[in-house]
């Protein structure tokens, strides 16, 4: 795949990521997210959602003690 065609994808994930990170609150963290992306009919591998949100600083909460 071209270079552009990754950057899309990346952006179109990214856009889903934070719409769930939203609806949820930021409770989500990257292994749910993972698991929320196929559900909403996107495809992408473990490593690359939780580099997508580390690199634009998506993350979940933390517990409550």
């Amino acid at each position: 795949m071209a270079r552009g065609l990754w950057a899309s994808c990346d952006a179109r994930r990214l856009a889903h990521i934070r719409a769930i990170h939203e609806q949820f609150r930021g409770e989500y963290g990257w292994p749910r997210m993972h698991k929320e992306l196929p559900a909403r009919g996107l495809r992408a591998g473990k490593e690359r959602v939780r580099q997508l949100m580390q690199l634009h600083g998506i993350r979940a909460k933390g517990r409550k003690p």
